[in-house]
């Protein structure tokens, strides 16, 4: 599942001392709730429940570690860390261990966890190429622990990509987050809980006190109207609507206005199950087209499907896309107001470089919840409850959206 990605970083930083942090940039319906305690009473004055530390220099260091820890502590007014989510940069793989123990002494607590990633964000910019630290610090009545398998909680995962396997991804839970990657996608990759390497290359974690609601935005546009799969012989589709595949998708891509990317291509499959969240892309999921057979007229696919199944082609586009997250999250603001922090799983193609050098997603964030501490990374898949179980997505955007419980 490995996506190259841009490399990026403002080399005027790294010629600077690292008194704070580095950057990379200048400028600037319903989600899924998933309660994790009892509802708060309302009229509370509202505290800090989370605040963010974003660190980078010239070499993978401890320092960078701590620095981004105790930046995030600063911002929690004096309360006391509850637990800190750290993601590293891949220069940390080889060896996070010391990093990991710098982080959780600035901490002064045990429950940190994380993963090395592709690139790392907060609120204050994103970087990508650079060694980095970035930390989210929570304190009471937020908290992050081990996951109690409950059929309706969400499910933060990390995971190495040899780690993936449907045992867990299918299990109960709503299950969001990140793979572990690289710009190479062969590793190293690590994850961490409890201040520890973990050997098994996975952490499933559960954020309580609170309540989470995830919005999925996989940001495809929809190339034709759906039609249901005539002839499938295993991984190749033969024939959909009537048609033989390639001369479907070739009618499909003659009605569109501009000349559609293609390696942008997807073969959409429709979910029977009806997505309960009309906010969040979760009533379908994307298949990569891996070959054209000119010859027969069939397509190659990444999975096998049954005649019957109801599908669609779907591209991403850079407009499309960035346009569709700021919708959602207007609509969530709209409904819900601002969380206590966000966290944001990314794909390694989906950010600046799919963007053209800026990260859209992340602006879009940042508008729409501007005071809110935000958590990211981008990765080489992203996992999502969709409307009828748990999938592995890439080029999608996975945000987790906290409200502490004295603040919902």
């Amino acid at each position: 599942m490995a996506v190259m990605c841009a490399r990026h970083v403002n080399r005027n930083v790294l010629n600077a001392s690292f008194p704070t942090c580095a950057t990379t940039k200048p400028n600037r319906s319903d989600a899924n709730a998933l309660p994790t305690s009892t509802p708060p009473k309302r009229g509370s004055r509202r505290m800090k429940r989370a605040a963010t530390g974003l660190a980078s220099g010239r070499m993978a260091s401890p320092e960078l570690a701590q620095r981004a820890v105790e930046q995030a502590l600063a911002g929690l007014q004096g309360q006391a860390a509850s637990a800190v989510l750290l993601f590293l940069s891949p220069d940390f793989a080889s060896n996070p261990q010391p990093s990991l123990l710098a982080a959780s002494k600035a901490a002064a607590c045990t429950q940190l966890a994380g993963c090395t990633a592709t690139g790392i964000l907060t609120e204050q910019e994103w970087i990508q190429d650079a060694p980095a630290a970035a930390a989210l610090a929570l304190t009471a009545p937020l908290n992050i622990g081990a996951a109690q398998q409950a059929r309706q909680e969400a499910i933060l995962c990390l995971a190495a990509p040899n780690a993936i396997n449907t045992n867990w991804l299918h299990a109960n839970g709503q299950r969001f987050g990140g793979v572990a990657g690289d710009a190479t996608g062969q590793g190293a990759y690590k994850i961490w809980a409890n201040g520890r390497v973990q050997s098994a290359g996975l952490t499933q974690l559960q954020i309580s006190g609170g309540i989470t609601r995830l919005l999925i935005s996989q940001g495809l546009q929809a190339l034709s109207a759906p039609v249901r799969i005539n002839e499938m012989r295993g991984l190749e589709l033969l024939s959909l609507g009537g048609l033989p595949a390639l001369e479907h998708l070739a009618l499909a891509q003659a009605e569109q206005p501009n000349a559609v990317d293609e390696q942008a291509l997807r073969l959409a499959v429709s979910l029977a199950v009806e997505a309960k969240d009309s906010q969040s892309d979760q009533g379908y999921y994307p298949l990569t087209l891996l070959r054209k057979n000119w010859r027969s007229g069939s397509i190659s696919l990444t999975q096998t499907l049954e005649a019957g199944q109801q599908v669609f082609w779907a591209a991403r586009n850079p407009e499309f896309t960035a346009s569709s997250l700021r919708q959602q999250l207007q609509g969530y603001v709209d409904r819900h107001g601002q969380p206590d922090c966000v966290m944001m799983f990314s794909c390694a193609g989906r950010g600046p470089q799919f963007y053209g050098g800026e990260d859209r997603d992340w602006q879009a964030i940042r508008a729409a919840l501007p005071q809110t501490p935000l958590l990211g990374m981008y990765g080489n898949g992203q996992f999502a409850p969709l409307a009828e179980g748990n999938h592995l997505l890439d080029g999608t955007v996975v945000l987790a959206l906290c409200h502490g419980a004295d603040h919902v």
